[in-house]
């Protein structure tokens, strides 16, 4: 079966073909590059909770799947916009609520 184009001209095939892991890529690889990334997301965020900046009840592993979840607004029209509003509505999530102790 011949793959279509979508809405923007990109054939399925394309897209599913860009999002498999690259030839010779390990499921070992990948979760070094994500433990990897978590612990420095972890050190950054308890260094932001020790400064008072951020909550505490928030895990790495979540920061890292609402950073994730932004970069899939690539795809569509006005993406910078979106994300940027999506960051700013995630930061101040994340910001100490007034009464909160620092």
């Amino acid at each position: 079966m011949a793959s279509r184009p979508d809405r923007h001209g990109r054939h399925q095939e394309g897209r599913a073909r860009r999002a498999r892991p690259a030839a010779g890529s390990s499921d070992a690889l990948f979760a070094d590059s994500a433990a990897r990334m978590t612990g420095a997301v972890s050190e950054l965020m308890s260094a932001a909770v020790a400064a008072g900046e951020i909550r505490d009840d928030i895990a790495p592993e979540d920061m890292m799947r609402a950073l994730i979840g932004m970069c899939y607004t690539r795809q569509q029209p006005g993406w910078r916009d979106k994300v940027i509003r999506l960051v700013d509505v995630f930061l101040d999530g994340l910001r100490l609520r007034s009464g909160e102790a620092k």
